[in-house]
């Protein structure tokens, strides 16, 4: 473990001395990320005092490029770890305290000598930190010692690109790599996250993010068995040709938990039909033979939205065969068609509880008049959508969807090979 006096290491960032670490990292400017790495620790200073040994480490944030909701009926998803990051200015303890200050967040301290579920720290960063620690002693029965950090995060909230989960990669890092000599892999830490998240911060989410956020690269997960099998593809879209955006088009997510639940909701009961739990228990040509019957007897939204998990794995894995091979035409074609299938079939474009909301759809309608590739990004019915534009019309297609939806809202992001990463240690 290779702790720097935070002096020292502000001068190294200076000097240039990170650079290869902030090109692994995928940064669009060094020097901009230089400015802010040294203004996080010089933040950490303001808090813990100067010339602290500490470490820099980074996790992802993700976004989900193929496999809209197939992942809670044991399908294939086709995600991504990203260049807009989480970082943390950490020094170790010699207890069991651990104190987080997050720029724009209010300071908090925990003891990690007791790690039971609290009540009061669900849909918290305390109970996402308690149940990191938790879920390494269980796995480990490493006695963990806690830790001072300061962090900075460019993952937007609620932008679909998984800030909780980048948090959580985040912590399993920090923990990893301070008290276990890095020895976590990060599936492991994917799982945690996954376990803190649902047991200590109270939400039911899927295992999709923290796989992403922890992997690095192109990922392709299969859902089928309860601990997924995954595999990361290192390729670059710019290289491709193309730069990938994300645009928060706004809406609002209040009042669409049961737009949200109706989809695997409805998925199952065309499960249930065949006496199984999941789709991916289901076969196609079973599906097809029965769909006369199925048709009396379901409704058509749960049918269209079946139809839709059916063909959506599918193009996952044909999409996974065509990053291989760098055939970004073949990919692209079957990009749009995710993005076709999710309007028609499985219609989580709009919500049913607000008929004037239909954001996404004027999103998706601009960027395809614009040329772009384009499909919902994430659950739906509001929040964001991605697009895929030829590097040469990147900034004409940011300003385009700005001027729409506003400064701040059109991110263009590339994908980093690297998951959780401790910038001190190189890995």
């Amino acid at each position: 473990m290779k702790t720097t006096l935070t002096s020292i290491l502000k001068n190294e960032i200076q000097d240039g001395k990170l650079n290869s670490a902030f090109t692994t990292l995928a940064y669009a400017n060094i020097e901009d990320a230089k400015k802010r790495y040294i203004n996080t620790i010089t933040e950490f200073e303001k808090y813990f005092g100067e010339n602290r040994e500490v470490l820099l480490f980074s996790a992802p944030g993700r976004t989900e490029l193929s496999g809209n909701h197939t992942d809670h009926q044991g399908g294939c998803v086709l995600c991504g770890s990203v260049n807009l990051d989480t970082i943390a200015i950490v020094s170790p303890r010699n207890d069991t305290k651990i104190t987080i200050v997050s720029q724009g967040y209010e300071p908090f301290s925990i003891d990690i000598k007791a790690l039971e579920a609290l009540e009061n720290e669900k849909s918290t960063s305390m109970g996402i930190v308690r149940g990191m620690a938790k879920a390494i002693n269980e796995k480990t029965g490493a006695k963990l010692l806690g830790f001072d950090a300061y962090t900075m995060s460019q993952v937007p909230k609620g932008s679909g690109l998984s800030s909780s989960a980048a948090f959580e990669v985040l912590i399993g890092k920090i923990f990893s790599t301070l008290y276990l000599n890095d020895t976590l892999k990060s599936s492991e830490i994917a799982e945690m996250g996954h376990f803190a998240e649902n047991v200590y911060f109270g939400k039911p989410c899927g295992k999709m993010d923290q796989y992403a956020c922890a992997t690095g690269g192109i990922v392709f997960i299969d859902f089928k068995n309860p601990t997924p099998s995954y595999e990361s593809v290192p390729v670059s879209f710019s290289d491709l040709g193309y730069t990938l955006f994300i645009t928060d088009a706004g809406g609002s997510h209040a009042n669409l938990t049961p737009e949200y639940a109706a989809v695997p909701s409805e998925m199952k009961e065309v499960a249930r039909y065949f006496g199984k739990e999941k789709l991916s228990e289901v076969s196609y040509d079973d599906f097809y033979h029965e769909f006369p019957t199925l048709h009396e007897k379901l409704s058509h939204r749960a049918l269209s939205r079946a139809l839709h998990y059916f063909k959506e794995t599918d193009r996952v894995t044909k999409q996974l065969s065509a990053l291989k091979k760098r055939d970004i035409d073949t990919y692209l074609d079957l990009m749009q068609k995710s993005g076709d299938s999710s309007l028609l079939n499985l219609q989580n474009i709009y919500p049913m509880c607000d008929m004037n909301e239909r954001s996404l759809s004027l999103a998706l309608g601009l960027s395809l008049d614009f040329g772009a590739v384009t499909r919902v990004h994430g659950g739906g019915f509001a929040g964001t959508i991605q697009a895929l534009v030829k590097n040469e019309r990147a900034d004409e297609y940011k300003n385009y969807m700005e001027r729409i939806f506003g400064k701040g809202k059109v991110y263009a992001i590339a994908i980093r090979s690297v998951g959780g990463y401790c910038l001190s240690e190189g890995k």
